[in-house]
C-alpha cells in the first residue's frame, strides 16, 4: 500500500470513530450524521446538511450513555 492510500485509510477510520462517538454522546443517528459530515462545506459554514433529519431523529434517552 502506498503512503497516500494508507494515510487516507487511517483518516477515514479516525473519522468513522469520531462520528460514532459523537453520535452516541449526543443521541444522533450515526448514518445521518455521517451523511451530514460528508456533505458539509466550510465554504458555507452556516448551512448544515440534513439538519432536519438530525434534529428529527435525536434519541434523547440515549444522550450521554
Amino acid at each position: 500500500m502506498h503512503f497516500n492510500e494508507a494515510y487516507e485509510a487511517r483518516k477515514s477510520s479516525e473519522l468513522q470513530t469520531a462520528i460514532y462517538e459523537v453520535s452516541k454522546e449526543w443521541g444522533i443517528n450515526e448514518v445521518i450524521f455521517e451523511k451530514t459530515v460528508a456533505a458539509y462545506s466550510t465554504a458555507s459554514p452556516e448551512e448544515i446538511p440534513y439538519i432536519e433529519d438530525i434534529t428529527g431523529t435525536i434519541d434523547y434517552q440515549s444522550i450521554g450513555v
